[in-house]
């Protein structure tokens, strides 16, 4: 019976944010001119709060929400092979729910910018504004990575040690 020893996957999400931090600040140094002018450049609670606002009370709804913070836990405390697949099947559809209000976001954004502006002068800081929704379902998804590959990686050791 061959048992890695997984990492803690709250170390991971961390190394995730801190390399996301690293690269963006980079980017913002090189292109915007310092890193305090580009973070307020990509800073917009109202889309962050949209794609939350969406998200959290579907997945409350669908009864799913305890499967989910119980994929933080993946690697620190055992669980069965049901609960593994309910926590894999959490971490996918709250990946699926971030797409599609990231989406939803930014089509609504897009339709307002369309029938509010008559004037082309703002055209384009409007538009980069509506894109942010799109970035920050990206970067989310990003963060979301790491949960559902340890989670269907436990899943599938937990499925190979029931085999055997």
């Amino acid at each position: 019976m061959n048992k890695k020893k997984r990492v803690n996957i709250r170390i991971i999400l961390f190394l995730n944010l801190i390399l996301l931090i690293f690269v963006l600040s980079l980017f913002f140094h090189n292109y915007a001119g310092g890193f305090s002018k580009g973070l307020i450049m990509i800073t917009d609670f109202p889309s962050i709060l949209g794609i939350i606002v969406i998200t959290v009370p579907c997945m409350l709804i669908m009864g799913i929400w305890h499967d989910f913070i119980s994929s933080f836990s993946i690697g620190i405390k055992q669980y069965t092979l049901l609960q593994l697949k309910n926590i894999n099947e959490a971490v996918v559809t709250c990946q699926k729910l971030i797409l599609y209000s990231g989406l939803i976001e930014f089509i609504i954004s897009i339709i307002v910018i369309l029938l509010s502006h008559e004037s082309t002068d703002n055209l384009a800081a409007f538009l980069a504004v509506a894109t942010l929704s799109a970035f920050y379902t990206v970067v989310f998804e990003y963060l979301l990575l790491p949960l559902k590959v340890n989670a269907t990686l436990a899943l599938n050791q937990s499925m190979d040690v029931d085999e055997e």
